[in-house]
């Protein structure tokens, strides 16, 4: 980081401070060792290209030991800041006022399952009558087994390793007047208006989730017994509700969620000697200071949700040829990651009053009571909770399973997609601005 700034003295009493700050943070990784590359040289077929360098990791469910990777994984920080602050004195008046602007830039790619994923069980295993170490030395073999003759349980992989480029301004100013009433007493309030845009991804990678765009006639047909799609009418819309920045639709233009422009903190204190011979102070004041949202929660919203990589499943297939064995479609609902498109700027109101008195040389005893609050806090819930009476439960288990379906024995049993609002996902784990 480095900053220049400027001092001028125009007059004893007019005073102008301004400069320019550059600061930058990364985490910059490299991958090192047997399992990386400059570029990949795994020969195997694969359904995407890897762009990461590195070889597939390899799991086992029974297994000692696993050979996995993250990376190459890059992360990088810049910000911008251009301030002003100015400072005149009149009479008994000193008014301070000015600004700083902030442009904040964050890129960080994924590094996640774009090199794939080949993962080994036990199945075939010979294990009747077979228990505890017996057992598990059966299971284990078996995958050993299946490991080196390439018989592969489950192959995953993601389409793309995404790099978003988010960027976000930021403007504040304010004026201030500290009042001198009386020798013994000054009073100051000042305003100050936090101007924080929402963030946008230069490479138009942002998505979220909107409930007011969803639309029930486009959901697919979820099964109540088994909580899968089951079928999908000719309305039926895989991202329906999804708003992407930037596409021809959008709501918010390049940004997933609106402006908010009236962030205005008033300030205001006083200081007071009330018998004027300097050794009892009593202070109070009350302001309003409003914070910038965060910028990685929109990241983890690019590498969650659709359209833009794709992860494929292939079951039963090969090590030498992954796609030799055809995908499996999956019917569960997406999970979702989302961003309130209602997004308020989180601020705190601090108030304080305290007394001070010199009692002795030396010797000042003070007490005071201070207090804050915040309002529109971030914080995280799954918007795609059944509502209250949807979800009939007996004893902690959804009563559907009196049907004695198999894989319903807890409460996070898949008949709850069934009921949920927005038929089609799973959970919608939503950043909201609603806390306190």
């Amino acid at each position: 980081s480095w900053v220049v700034k400027s001092v001028n003295v125009f007059t004893p009493s007019f005073i102008m401070e301004a400069g320019y700050a550059y600061s930058y943070g990364a985490i910059i990784s490299r991958l090192d060792g047997k399992i990386s590359s400059s570029k990949s040289t795994i020969t195997t077929p694969l359904p995407f290209t890897v762009t990461l360098g590195r070889i597939p990791a390899t799991t086992r469910t029974n297994g000692p030991s696993n050979v996995t990777g993250f990376g190459p994984y890059d992360d990088f920080n810049r910000n911008h800041n251009v301030f002003a602050n100015l400072s005149k004195q009149f009479r008994r008046h000193t008014i301070k006022f000015g600004f700083s602007y902030n442009h904040y830039q964050k890129t960080e790619n994924a590094g996640g399952n774009n090199a794939a994923t080949f993962n080994f069980n036990a199945n075939g295993a010979v294990t009747a009558g077979l228990t505890g170490t017996a057992l598990a030395d059966a299971r284990f073999q078996q995958e050993w087994a299946n490991f080196l003759v390439g018989d592969v349980n489950t192959f995953t992989q993601a389409s793309l390793d995404l790099t978003p480029d988010i960027q976000t301004n930021q403007l504040e100013t304010y004026v201030q007047d500290s009042w001198k009433v009386h020798p013994n007493l000054t009073l100051d309030f000042g305003l100050r208006h936090s101007l924080f845009r929402q963030p946008h991804d230069n490479n138009k990678l942002l998505t979220t989730f909107d409930p007011a765009a969803y639309d029930p006639a486009r959901a697919p047909v979820v099964s109540t017994t088994t909580g899968l799609i089951t079928s999908a009418s000719g309305t039926y819309d895989p991202l329906n509700g999804v708003i992407i920045a930037g596409a021809a639709n959008a709501k918010y233009g390049t940004k997933v969620a609106k402006e908010d422009n009236l962030n205005f903190a008033p300030r205001l204190g006083f200081s007071w000697d009330p018998f004027g011979k300097g050794k009892t102070a009593i202070r109070g004041g009350y302001g309003i200071a409003y914070d910038s949202g965060l910028v990685g929660i929109l990241e983890q919203n690019i590498f969650a949700n659709p359209p833009f990589t794709q992860s494929v499943s292939i079951s039963n297939t090969r090590l030498e040829n992954a796609v030799a064995a055809a995908p499996t479609l999956s019917a569960n609902p997406t999970v979702l990651r989302a961003t309130s498109p209602d997004m308020k700027i989180p601020y705190a109101q601090s108030w304080s009053v305290d007394v001070q008195q010199e009692v002795a040389a030396r010797t000042i005893v003070a007490f005071g009571y201070y207090g804050n609050k915040g309002t529109h806090l971030i914080g995280i819930a799954d918007i795609n909770q059944p509502l209250p009476g949807r979800l009939v439960i007996n004893n902690g288990v959804p009563a559907v399973c009196a049907v004695a379906v198999a894989p319903c024995t807890t409460v996070a049993s898949p008949h709850i997609n069934a009921v949920r609002p927005y038929l089609g996902y799973g959970p919608i784990n939503s950043i909201l601005s609603q806390f306190t």
